[in-house]
């Protein structure tokens, strides 16, 4: 980690070498012997040469001595010495500095927080052609932090970072393209301008132009092309792009389907905290696929999803404290993790936890609360739930007997592929419940639920062709 952070500072201070040139201290031999010493590991040496520099009016010199009180590097970390030295180099028009200052008013670090200051330091290193601050300063109009919101300012600002070569700002203005904000709506536009955020090393950028590629907007549709893109993304720590080769190579899309492949870049995802990712790698534990079959692991990797508010994990969590497969069976547990997906909109989960108190389970049974669970599913169109529900009028529990509703819920529920209805529904038109008997509708929906793989909608088929 420290061998990484230095290697951060040396792109930072090599950054300083490429600028000074432009700055117009190239010249200055305290500042190139401060880059050497720097670059050499020599950060006493590299302190005393940029000091040496700021004292003869260095804004290089200047930045590189903020530089290293800012990161602590051969001297004791100083936010306040750091943004002084910033001041300093701004002051004497040196881009970078005004740059620097600008997040350090931002943020509050050395600094009392400013957002006035802190816009009035990125305009000028926007104006001095430094592109990072440019983008910087189309953020805060395009969020209106600290400033009034203004998409129009933040447009050319993020405009202007993307001509002095800034991939982020490449990518904010792709954002603008592909979401129609102030500029025309055009998906052409946005992936060129995603293509060159990519090209200038911008992860966001590169997935971006992945997914226009996977879809086929702005661009011909190619999953070739999109997993490309997604692996440069993912080597720059995109989550999203690590998730997303992992879900081509799970359902084989555009690549040959492999499971292994699919672990490795849910694997990936989830270690950057993708609640996705680490959700899909919980299944692919638990169905042993690509990995030898764990529950525990699934287990594991399920409650970090489910931590992150990803609904379906906590359904599957509850599953298993439910059946007691791959942890101790207990029901409240079960419960928790039923209701926290309910309260994320999973239908499934609704379901499931209506299933518990038509059951008392570790609850007060009570149809009537299944009954509004059920509702709560069906209207998120959880086939289970839709089915359940109309089970319930079809059985008078909960509810007043009513086969219009039944019929009604069990239809819904048929073509949210509940394969249970389908074979209800086959019943419902057999014996002709609440309807005109119909052994050609009772045939379709007989054959749906086999279609299914519902076992005994597959036997009531037969039975009604042998008849």
């Amino acid at each position: 980690m420290k061998l990484f952070i230095k290697l951060l500072i040396i792109v930072g201070m090599l950054g300083i070498i490429s600028c000074a040139k432009s700055i117009g201290y190239e010249n200055n031999i305290p500042v190139k012997e401060g880059h050497d010493a720097f670059a050499k590991g020599n950060y006493e040496k590299a302190v005393k040469f940029y000091k040496k520099a700021c004292d003869t009016n260095s804004g290089s010199g200047c930045f590189g001595l903020g530089l290293m009180y800012n990161d602590g590097e051969g001297i004791k970390k100083d936010y306040k010495k750091a943004s002084r030295f910033y001041k300093k180099a701004c002051y004497m028009n040196y881009a970078r500095g005004c740059g620097r200052l600008g997040i350090m008013y931002q943020y509050g670090e050395g600094i009392k927080k400013n957002y006035n200051q802190a816009e009035q330091s990125y305009k000028k290193a926007c104006y001095l052609n430094d592109g990072n601050s440019c983008f910087r300063l189309g953020y805060m109009y395009h969020v209106g932090k600290g400033v009034r919101k203004s998409y129009t300012k933040a447009a050319k600002f993020y405009k202007k970072s993307c001509d002095l070569d800034d991939g982020s700002g490449c990518y904010s203005i792709g954002n603008m393209f592909a979401n129609g904000k102030i500029v025309k709506k055009s998906y052409s536009k946005a992936a060129e301008f995603y293509k060159k955020a990519c090209d200038l090393d911008d992860g966001n950028g590169c997935f971006r132009l992945g997914t226009m590629y996977r879809v086929g907007k702005g661009v011909k549709k190619s999953h070739t092309k999109a997993i490309e893109l997604f692996k440069k993304a993912c080597d720059k720590s995109i989550k999203a792009s690590c998730y997303n080769i992992g879900l081509l190579y799970d359902t084989g899309k555009g690549v040959r389907k492999s499971y292994t492949k699919a672990v490795e870049f849910y694997e990936k995802s989830c270690d950057m905290n993708s609640s996705v990712g680490c959700g899909s790698l919980g299944l692919m534990y638990e169905k042993g696929r690509g990995v030898s079959k764990s529950y525990t692991k699934a287990v594991e990797f399920y409650k970090k999803a489910c931590g992150m508010n990803i609904g379906r994990s906590c359904v599957r969590l509850g599953i298993v404290y439910e059946k007691g497969t791959g942890a101790e069976k207990s029901y409240l547990k079960a419960i928790g993790f039923y209701e926290k997906a309910c309260d994320l909109n999973i239908g499934h989960g609704c379901s499931n936890l209506g299933n518990m108190y038509e059951n008392g389970k570790e609850v007060n049974q009570s149809y009537s609360n299944a009954v509004e669970l059920y509702k709560k599913a069906c209207n998120m169109n959880s086939g289970i739930g839709c089915g359940n529900l109309g089970r319930m009028y079809l059985n008078a529990k909960g509810v007043k007997k009513s086969y219009f509703k039944a019929l009604r819920f069990h239809k819904k529920a048929c073509n949210l592929n509940n394969g249970a209805s389908c074979s209800a529904l086959g019943i419902i038109y057999t014996y002709g419940k609440g309807v005109k008997k119909s052994y050609s509708k009772a045939v379709g929906f007989y054959e749906k639920a086999c279609r299914l793989n519902f076992q005994t909608g597959c036997e009531n088929l037969e039975k009604i062709q042998n008849r």
